[in-house]
């Protein structure tokens, strides 16, 4: 009998290899890993990066260790080594608009107003308010209300006449603004006007316009003015006049007369020469007498035509009304007032003419107010001849209008002939 005895086979281990391996491949990754932060490092050159590495002695203060392949101490760049220059962001400044310049600057204007009843603008400086002479001209003390209605009282303390300037000084709180010269302005610069522009018609907040830089103007004495074509009316004066970045570079001063748009501030320069003196009131300098020139014959007779204008032109006003309500009697009221008066010899013409018109006009309104009655008489006429009367009183109306009409046409053309003659 053949017994046949089985062993167990001896139990396998992992070779010692794998485990070789993969510590192998992890010393390798660990490497290539290591190699390339350092040539990273070396091709940066960017001091405080990974190209030098510090150590720490023992005692926790830093030792000096050497970059590899350089011979140059770490954290100290070569001699030939060229610094990266540091660029900083830069950023556009961001224009302001109308809407934002006023904002900024209603805060440091006030509205001046004074006991003889002049009133004006003003605006917060560093040295005080700032407004024109002529507008504290003879007083020694202002109110000065601010945009949110505070109310204070200003004593002016500096006047300057020939430059048009005042300095106030008062206990009201307000910023002030900064100025720049206007020297710097281009002819075509946009700028804004701020003012209390008439106070006795609208009142209230401040009123904003906008023009352009005509001139930058420089007077005999050296004074500079702002010239524009902006609007400035009256209670603007003293007002601050300010640039497309917000800046004082005048105050509102005068507009020429029979003129557009010929408006003049006086510049911030002027401004701060002003400010830069002592204060000390200066009196305004004795006007000289200005001569009476001699006038024609011709210019006299002119020059009371102008006196005569209101009432003819009233009484045409007058007239056109009572012809429009058929009222004869004010349009003969009328006549016999014009009538009643004196006139220069050149103005005739035109009196008479308007004469012939107020006569043929109230003619042809008697007719037309009377004709319900006329029509009523003729239709009761027993002898049957109401139709021939009807038919005349018709006549005499077609030539009244015809008469007023040419009469009309001779005051245009005796208006006409005096503006020719007079030279307006």
């Amino acid at each position: 009998m053949n017994v046949f005895t089985t062993q167990r086979p001896a139990p396998k281990r992992l070779h010692s290899t794998g485990h070789a391996r993969v510590r192998a491949l992890s010393v390798l990754f660990c490497g290539v890993l290591v190699f390339a932060q350092v040539s990273y490092a070396q091709e940066s050159g960017d001091d405080g990066s990974l190209t030098d590495v510090m150590v720490s002695d023992p005692g926790g203060s830093p030792d000096v260790s050497t970059s590899p392949d350089s011979g140059q101490l770490p954290g100290v760049p070569a001699d030939d080594a060229t610094p990266m220059p540091l660029v900083l962001p830069t950023s556009t400044p961001v224009p302001l608009s109308a809407a934002d310049i006023a904002a900024r600057a209603s805060g440091s204007i006030v509205q001046v107003l004074t006991p003889n009843g002049a009133a004006g603008s003003g605006v917060k400086v560093s040295g005080g308010i700032i407004t024109n002479e002529h507008v504290v001209r003879g007083v020694t003390a202002v109110q000065v209300i601010a945009a949110d209605g505070r109310k204070a009282n200003a004593s002016v303390v500096n006047t300057d006449y020939a430059a048009d300037l005042a300095l106030l000084v008062s206990d009201l709180d307000l910023p002030a603004m900064d100025m720049e010269s206007a020297t710097q302005l281009r002819q075509g610069d946009e700028l804004l006007v701020l003012g209390y522009a008439r106070p006795d018609v609208i009142g209230g907040q401040a009123s904003l316009s906008r023009g352009l830089v005509s001139a930058v103007r420089q007077d005999k004495d050296g004074r500079l003015w702002v010239q524009t074509d902006a609007a400035m009316n009256h209670g603007d004066s003293g007002g601050p006049v300010l640039s497309t970045r917000g800046k004082l570079i005048g105050v509102v001063s005068f507009g020429l007369v029979d003129s557009q748009g010929l408006n003049f501030a006086v510049a911030s320069d002027t401004i701060q020469a002003f400010l830069g003196v002592p204060w000390a009131v200066r009196q305004p300098p004795t006007p000289t007498p200005i001569p009476t020139p001699t006038m024609t014959p011709r210019q006299r007779d002119c020059a009371a035509v102008a006196s005569s204008i209101p009432l003819i032109t009233s009484t045409v006003q007058s007239a056109a009304t009572a012809q429009a309500a058929n009222d004869y009697q004010r349009l003969r009221a009328l006549a016999s007032d014009l009538r009643s008066r004196t006139y220069p010899t050149l103005i005739l013409p035109v009196v008479n003419a308007v004469l012939r018109v107020l006569d043929a006009a109230a003619a042809s309104a008697e007719i037309r107010a009377n004709w319900p009655l006329l029509v009523l008489t003729a239709s009761r006429d027993p002898s049957g001849n109401g139709a021939y009367l009807i038919a005349a009183a018709q006549i005499d109306l077609n030539q009244d209008d015809a008469l007023a009409a040419n009469a009309q046409a001779d005051v245009s053309s005796a208006i006409v002939q005096l503006q020719t003659t007079c030279g307006k």
